[in-house]
This record gives C-alpha cells, sequence and structure tokens, in this order.
C-alpha cells in the first residue's frame, strides 16, 4: 500500500471553496481507462487519463491518451491524440492524431 499523499483533498479542517456549475457525474465509457486522476463532474473518457487532473466538462475522445497533465474547462482531447506533460487552457480543442508535449526532454540543454 502507498503512503497517504501530503494533500488530502478530503480533510474537513481545509475546506476548499470552489464555485462551479452544476454538470452530469463524469463518464467512463466502454473504453476509456484512468489511472491515478482526478476528474470534475462533467467530463467524458473515451480514452486513457493517467496522472492527470481534468477539470468539469473535458472530453477525452476514444484512443485519446492524457499523461501527466492538467486541462481546464470545456477542453476537446481529439480521437488517437496525446497529450504528455502539458497544462492546456480552457476551451480548446486538440486535433485527432495531435500530439502535445510528446518527446524526451531528458537531453534538453539548459537555457
Amino acid at each position: 500500500m502507498t503512503d497517504p499523499p501530503p494533500l488530502d483533498l478530503a480533510d474537513p479542517n481545509w475546506v476548499i471553496h470552489t464555485r462551479s456549475k452544476e454538470r452530469p457525474p463524469v463518464w467512463i465509457g466502454a473504453r476509456g481507462v484512468t489511472h491515478e486522476a482526478l476528474l470534475s463532474n462533467g467530463c467524458i473518457v473515451n480514452g486513457t487519463v493517467i496522472h492527470s487532473v481534468l477539470v468539469a466538462g473535458v472530453r477525452v475522445k476514444a484512443g485519446a491518451v492524457v499523461r501527466d497533465s492538467v486541462i481546464m474547462n470545456d477542453t476537446v482531447i481529439g480521437a488517437g491524440a496525446v497529450v504528455d506533460r502539458c497544462v492546456l487552457d480552457k476551451e480548446i480543442e486538440i486535433g485527432a492524431g495531435a500530439q502535445v508535449g510528446v518527446g524526451d526532454d531528458k537531453h534538453a540543454q539548459p537555457a
């Protein structure tokens, strides 16, 4: 068993106050997969979401992969797209088959 994270979102002594619209519950399709992800209401996942946070209304279409990312409100990740290590603004669309943030940065030179 893993250790609990240092930030406990269910801690009654540390209440998170937020203002949000009512949305339907999260829906994970028959082929949708999530692993260690936090999804807000209104999200629809038909692809794969790993180690990521999806804010309200995000749609991940079939075959798409979102990994190590934060995706803001009402963004659409197109079918077969890959989003890796990104923070994406609200209300944008990543086209089908696109690759964002993908690549090996282990050999990047410091500026």
